[in-house]
């Protein structure tokens, strides 16, 4: 493996030194040393075949550390973000362990085996190397055959109530080498302090900038790893305007992101124009109308029914801000399901007179019976506002509304139970 063209020999030993390490034209801080011989046949002997070479050349370069990229795989029928945060090592005392990962595969093996009544090798043929706490993890196979040196993305299933997500583990080959699997690390976003939500490679940035003023980190040398990390940003635009955006979902996937962050409808109309549908998932199994719902692009949403992108019939289930009455009549129109409880919500959010539209728009409205479910699921949806701000104030519970947002969602439903003039 060749030192990479962008860095001398005395940059990189001096990056080494802070931490930083580049594998594959990509960067990895906190990095530990190589891996010792002693701790590799350590793991060699836990292997159902030999260690890919690939993964020995990472080893050489660091026994393991931090990364800071955006990724996505395919998977049970949605597009999920997958979170490859760490590369593991022995001594962690935290997720990072690789011992202990290679020790719990094992465990479960056996187990399996011995509910199976099937002999237990000793041996694994995935390797875990990698991913983010309990809940993503990357593996590399070792035993010889078709999939030998393959790479593989293993993701942990979250309750129902998290829609749009992954609700079941789930497991894919995502590269044929560790090279290709780093090949697909990327960032949708050029990091920047200015961001107002979390963006891949802020953890990489801050990190640096603190090598800089508490370890004696060259001012110049930082912004060199910063321009080289930058690399990594998907340059979706010229894809756009060469009309190729839709043969690479990564792509347009991050300028649907950039549309939806600035609600800027232009890049919706440009790609209807070139026949892009709307109708694949974006963001788990949301699809474009869903994610403009949940992230309140107004703008954004109102470009996609004019190119009538598809609305799912539970569309109004991800509402998170007012929406106006026009643009929910719209949805409901091109087939999206209104219920209560998405009336409730757009109370919730400040948009009572959207709320009572979905209201009016449930069948059997008219009889009292209904008009009685309307002050029913505002009361329900209060009620559970309630028990999740009693958490909030007793430290149990982080809400990403806080106590004085829960506290204003629940005095609107509160008022329009009172009075709710349907």
């Amino acid at each position: 493996m060749s030192d990479p063209p962008d860095f001398s020999a005395s940059n990189l030993e001096s990056l080494r030194q802070h931490g930083i390490v580049v594998f594959e034209d990509r960067v990895i801080f906190d990095a530990q040393p190589p891996m010792e011989p002693e701790t590799l046949a350590s793991v060699a002997s836990k292997c159902a075949g030999p260690i890919p070479e690939q993964l020995l050349e990472l080893w050489s370069l660091t026994a393991g550390g931090s990364i800071n990229y955006d990724v996505s795989i395919e998977l049970d029928g949605g597009v999920h973000g997958f979170s490859w945060a760490e590369l593991f090592y022995n001594g962690a005392t935290t997720y990072f362990d690789l011992a202990g990962w290679i020790n719990r595969e094992l465990e479960n093996l056996e187990e399996q085996c011995h509910e199976t009544n099937t002999p237990f090798p000793g041996v694994l043929k995935w390797l875990p190397i990698g991913g983010f706490e309990y809940l993503d993890r990357v593996y590399v196979c070792v035993e010889p055959g078709q999939d030998y040196g393959s790479v593989a993305f293993w993701m942990k299933g979250i309750p129902p109530l998290w829609t749009h997500r992954l609700h079941r583990d789930g497991m894919v080959i995502a590269a044929p080498t560790l090279r290709d699997a780093f090949s697909l690390l990327h960032l949708r976003v050029q990091p920047s302090a200015e961001l107002n939500e979390y963006h891949a490679g802020q953890e990489l940035y801050a990190y640096i900038d603190n090598r800089v003023t508490e370890h004696g980190m060259a001012q110049g040398l930082a912004d060199h790893v910063k321009e080289y990390f930058s690399k990594a940003v998907l340059e979706w635009r010229w894809l756009l305007d060469a009309g190729l955006i839709r043969q690479s979902p990564p792509n347009l996937a991050a300028a649907f992101d950039d549309a939806i962050r600035n609600d800027d409808p232009e890049v919706v109309d440009r790609l209807a124009d070139l026949g892009e549908p709307f109708g694949s998932p974006l963001s788990g199994t949301a699809v474009a109308v869903d994610v403009a719902l949940i992230r309140g692009a107004e703008n954004v949403l109102r470009a996609l029914l004019r190119v009538r992108a598809w609305v799912p019939h539970d569309a109004l289930a991800g509402v998170s801000s007012p929406l106006p009455v026009d643009i929910v009549k719209s949805l409901i129109s091109r087939g999206a399901r209104p219920t209560f409880e998405a009336a409730a919500q757009l109370v919730a959010v400040g948009a009572p007179e959207s709320g009572r539209a979905v209201a009016r728009a449930c069948p059997g409205f008219r009889t009292s019976r209904k008009a009685g479910d309307m002050a029913q699921a505002t009361r329900l949806l209060a009620s559970k506002l309630r028990a999740d701000l009693d958490q909030v104030h007793a430290g149990t519970l982080f809400h990403h509304l806080g106590a004085d947002g829960l506290t204003l969602r629940i005095e609107r439903l509160d008022a329009f139970a009172a009075d709710p003039q349907l």
